[in-house]
């Protein structure tokens, strides 16, 4: 899916005796557009659909929170020019 996913690194705890102790730290990972857009090519079973799951990818969101896809930005059709070649 979209968006941030988080992960817990290094849970466990260590020994009083002097031995090495962990602590616990959140970190996650973003999918970024070019990782998504691989995505697509790879789930894509001809152009048209190519054309419309990349117009379709979030590429951010506005001031209101509201999505922003490719299409909205007006280049889904210049993506799938792009990517056309990788397809096919």
């Amino acid at each position: 899916g979209r968006g941030p996913k988080e992960t817990v690194k290094d849970k466990s705890e260590g020994a009083a005796d002097g031995a090495r102790i962990q602590h616990s730290r959140l970190t996650g990972f973003d999918i970024t557009v070019a990782s998504e857009v691989m995505a697509v090519l790879a789930l894509a079973t001809d152009l048209s659909d190519l054309r419309e799951k990349l117009g379709a990818m979030v590429v951010g969101y506005s001031k209101s929170g509201s999505p922003v896809t490719a299409d909205d930005l007006g280049c889904g059709g210049a993506l799938t020019v792009l990517m056309k070649d990788a397809l096919l």
